[in-house]
């Protein structure tokens, strides 16, 4: 009897779970798919390590320097001169997703 007491808590709790994280993503608005792509370039993937590893995650600088704002083109061209970075490649397309991210980044920071 108490494990089925225990078990119907359960799922009146998951249930409760779900619908507050229903009621807050209906809240937050969606995010631009290129948003996101630049995010996860930026926090995942670049160079098989992202950005974020060494820029940290809001790109506010950690092992590397603080790059929010940063334009694609200045990006690219730390490929070049930075020995830390030489490894990554990246195609303009991603360099332009990236860039995005951290102009959405650097208007956060502004707010």
């Amino acid at each position: 009897m108490r494990q089925k007491l225990a078990s119907g808590g359960l799922a009146i709790f998951s249930l409760g779970v779900v619908m507050s994280f229903s009621a807050y993503a209906q809240q937050v608005p969606e995010m631009d798919p290129n948003l996101v792509a630049g995010r996860v370039l930026f926090e995942e993937t670049a160079g098989d390590v992202g950005c974020a590893a060494c820029h940290g995650v809001h790109g506010e600088g950690g092992e590397g320097p603080k790059i929010v704002g940063q334009s694609a083109e200045n990006i690219k061209a730390q490929f070049q001169v930075n020995d830390s970075m030489s490894f990554i490649e990246m195609t303009d397309e991603q360099l332009e997703l990236v860039e995005g991210w951290l102009n959405y980044l650097h208007e956060l920071e502004r707010h």
